[in-house]
């Protein structure tokens, strides 16, 4: 799902082996993206709204503690909310461990639209192909 809306803006989605810490190298003529896409496909209960949550963080090899994706090594995030068909896009910029929304809210996102808005904070000319 994430792909399809990359492949509207970038000239080449590409897919990375399972062991690559991002999940889809993109190319335009401006820069190069890499991304991870995080999915979830269950919401909770939170003071009586619904929300969903994806956790972003990961293990650090040989330890029991988590650190979070630095910028270099993926650029943008696409969290994919299966319950509803959507994918809201985020840059890495200042996410934490964890990313979660109201069900309501990601009810609206316009999935395209949350991509352009995180290119823009990454200055990536979004331009979708003709």
């Amino acid at each position: 799902m994430a792909a399809s809306y990359l492949a509207r803006i970038f000239d080449e989605v590409l897919t990375t082996s399972e062991s690559s810490r991002f999940d889809f190298f993109c190319t335009s003529d401006n820069r190069n993206i890499k991304v991870q896409v995080k999915c979830t496909d269950t919401s909770f209960d939170h003071h009586g709204s619904q929300r969903v949550r994806w956790d972003i963080k990961k293990k650090v090899s040989g330890t029991k503690s988590y650190r979070t994706y630095a910028p270099e090594e993926v650029d943008l995030f696409a969290f994919v909310c299966l319950i509803n068909d959507k994918v809201f896009f985020a840059a890495n910029r200042n996410l934490g461990k964890t990313f979660q929304k109201k069900l309501d809210y990601i009810d609206t996102v316009d999935s395209m639209q949350s991509l352009k808005l995180a290119l823009e904070v990454l200055e990536v000319n979004a331009k979708p192909l003709q």
